[in-house]
């Protein structure tokens, strides 16, 4: 491996010590693995998008996937280290404008096809050109129509990336199933744009066989070809899987029942019944802690919120402890501070002693106070205040905001909408499926919404809080000159403490500026059978990853 490769391992070290993100233990115990059995899993819903991800927007999608798809360069959840992956090797070229891949010669799609650079050319084409990816999240990362200049096949396995300015997130992107993930050049043709719902070819251990829509179910079998794992994984070789089969299930109570009587291996299931089937006959329980953020956006884009009082107003209503000592999270989520976890900020200092004096204090008098003072006041006793001469609002319009939300988030945020209903704020909780809510959001056509986003590191916050990134990802219309420059800053150095630096006082900013409200984030509660060994956490930390996975006895 090159030495600049070695400066890049070097680097990703340190940011996965700052960074604390050693979130990969799963379920194991210390028995022998063991080939065989077909895994059945019951989630939230099973693709919920396309299984081309260049098309999809929904990180569950992408957990799925990516356990039949691999990156060029593969990236360690537990260690934040980044190792061979399809390129053996790469360098970084010293002015930081590109990077040249070597790739791996001894690997094939699932459809037989060879992988080399004109295949990666060849994915690289797909999400520069094709319609339905433009602005979506593989569209951003590859920095088309922005830092990305192009990219040349030097010879059968080698291709280089260049870019019009330093881009210190090349590397992690090109570790991202979005962007680094390949897909066979050859199904992208014979499938067209059905490629993604009727087909998806990669060179991952599992191979695609079905989808049946996102509460149906996607099938994946063994790849029996498979031999190129990187080399942090705990064996060579195919799977010891058979397969896996992820049923959608939207409703709770079935997803619980589904795992009590057998008929499915793993389930994700609601706090209260991981309190209750964690110690079962038969059963254990996982505690994925995610990574990211899933704060309470907020729409910038409407004139009743832009006025900053009202969103401190939202934030003094919401009681944080009392959310999370609620039936709904059982005290098992996370009190946020501000929008890092600590998976992704690090604990020294934690996310708590950096960036808790920034928060609002649970404080109804003072919201009434802030809300009485923006013109908001309830004079016809309804509990629901109306506005008087408020900049941009009809006089008389009521305070009320709505709140998107999918089935499994609707109990915590009907809690937030008894909170803000103490302070005269009507709140309207709409459940949406996947599909509808993410249109209604890319569209502005809510007022606020929990953003359940995960990420890798802090660059995702350049998605999440640019200007540029109005209206994907940055769901909220926000915008801030200083926050761009910061943003634009950190992505320009290689320096990891400096990055940091520029990540905190962005933070800091958004905080202030209260374009969405940290709350209380979810850990996600699994329930598997005894025997269901090695399964590790994906990227994100939101999903699995079942290559080392197995099933005992």
């Amino acid at each position: 491996m090159s030495s600049s490769n070695g400066k890049m391992i070097r680097m990703s070290v340190l940011l996965g010590v700052m960074l604390c993100v050693a979130l990969v233990a799963g379920p194991v115990v210390g028995a022998d693995p063991v080939e065989g059995g077909h895994l059945m899993i019951a989630f939230y819903s099973s693709i919920q998008d396309s299984a081309d991800l260049c098309k999809a927007t929904a990180v569950y999608t992408k957990m799925i996937v990516a356990n039949g798809l691999d990156t060029l360069i593969a990236k360690d959840p537990a260690t934040g280290q980044y190792y061979p992956g399809l390129a053996r090797s790469w360098k970084i070229s010293p002015d930081g404008l590109s990077v040249t891949l070597v790739l791996r010669e001894d690997v094939t799609f699932h459809d037989g096809t060879p992988f080399n650079a004109q295949a990666v050319k060849a994915n690289f084409d797909h999400i520069a050109n094709t319609p339905d990816c433009a602005g979506k999240e593989a569209y951003s990362k590859l920095g088309v129509g922005k830092s990305l200049a192009g990219y040349e096949v030097l010879d059968e396995y080698t291709i280089r990336i260049t870019y019009n300015q330093t881009n210190a997130r090349m590397v992690e992107n090109l570790a991202d199933p979005f962007v680094g993930a390949m897909h066979s050049p050859a199904a992208f043709e014979r499938y067209g744009d059905d490629y993604g719902q009727k087909a998806m070819v990669g060179t991952g251990p599992f191979v695609f066989v079905e989808w049946t829509g996102d509460q149906g179910k996607v099938v994946f079998e063994r790849n029996e070809d498979y031999n190129w794992a990187p080399e942090f994984y705990g064996h060579q070789g195919p799977a010891y899987l058979e397969g896996f089969t992820v049923q959608g299930i939207g409703d709770p109570t079935s997803r619980a029942a589904a795992i009590e009587i057998g008929d499915v291996d793993m389930a994700i299931v609601e706090p209260t019944d991981f309190i209750r089937l964690q110690d079962a006959a038969g059963l254990k329980g996982w505690l994925q802690s995610r990574k990211g953020w899933g704060d309470l956006s907020i729409n910038l884009s409407n004139p009743i919120l832009q006025d900053l009082r009202v969103r401190q107003a939202i934030a003094h209503a919401i009681d944080k402890e009392a959310i999370n000592e609620s039936p709904v999270f059982q005290e098992l989520g996370e009190i946020k501070y501000c929008e890092f976890t600590e998976g992704i900020w690090g604990s020294d200092p934690s996310p708590k002693e950096e960036f808790g004096k920034y928060n609002l204090d649970y404080d109804p008098e003072q919201a009434m106070a802030l809300l009485e003072e923006a013109g908001w006041k309830d004079t016809d006793g309804d509990g629901v205040r109306e506005a008087h001469g408020v900049e941009g609002v009809e006089d008389g319009t009521k305070l009320h905001l709505l709140d998107l939300v999918r089935d499994y988030e609707k109990s915590s945020h009907e809690i937030i909408q008894g909170m803000l209903s103490e302070v005269g704020i009507k709140v309207e909780v709409r459940v949406h499926d996947f599909a509808t809510r993410e249109t209604l959001l890319f569209e502005g056509k809510f007022d606020i919404a929990p953003w359940p986003t995960t990420a890798q590191s802090f660059f995702a916050f350049n998605e999440e809080m640019h200007s540029e990134s109005v209206p994907f990802y940055n769901i909220g219309f926000y915008g801030n000159p200083v926050v761009d420059a910061l943003l634009d800053g950190a992505l320009a150095t290689t320096d990891p403490e400096l990055q940091r630096e520029y990540y905190r006082l962005v933070a800091i900013q958004v905080l202030k500026d209260l374009a969405s409200i940290p709350t209380v984030k979810i850990r996600n509660t699994w329930i598997l059978k005894a025997e269901v060994q090695g399964v590790k956490s994906d990227l994100m930390s939101v999903g699995f990853d079942l290559y080392d996975a197995w099933m005992g006895q």
